[in-house]
């Protein structure tokens, strides 16, 4: 590890960056509250989505959902979860669409909700990363070094 420039503090941060012990913060309850939001205009989206596919893709966005939520410090079952991720943009997507186009008493409420919440996530993620200085890679890209 020395000989290719990285110190054994770099080294042993890259090794614990996946540490078993995760909590529940406020980044992941905003995440839960737009998949709640999802599960509960469930029924809405499956009327404007009518399809085998949209059944398909929410069952398995909500057993990814589910399962997280139940293993949730589980190293080994959130890498396999980590394959139901891909629905979860689909699905909030199909929200979205869903409460853009239809009428209804909360429809714009559970719009703006949702944009609201997914915005403070991302905004949260930024200032959380500005004040991170680990380092999280094992390879350096140093053109002016000798």
């Amino acid at each position: 590890g020395a000989r290719a420039g990285y110190d054994e503090h770099a080294i042993e941060a890259y090794s614990n960056v996946e540490i078993m012990s995760k909590s529940f913060g406020l980044y992941s309850m905003l995440q839960l509250g737009v998949r709640i939001l999802c599960i509960i205009n469930s029924k809405k989206i499956q009327k404007v989505f009518h399809s085998e596919i949209f059944n398909m893709y929410y069952n398995l966005f909500f057993i990814g959902v589910c399962m997280s939520l139940l293993f949730y410090n589980n190293f080994t079952m959130g890498r396999l979860l980590f394959y139901l991720d891909i629905f979860i943009p689909i699905i909030i997507s199909m929200l979205l669409f869903t409460m853009r186009f239809t009428k209804g008493r909360y429809h714009k409420l559970y719009s703006f909700s949702t944009i609201f919440l997914m915005s403070i996530s991302i905004l949260y993620l930024f200032y959380v990363a500005s004040g991170n200085s680990v380092e999280y890679t094992l390879f350096k890209f140093d053109l002016f070094r000798q």
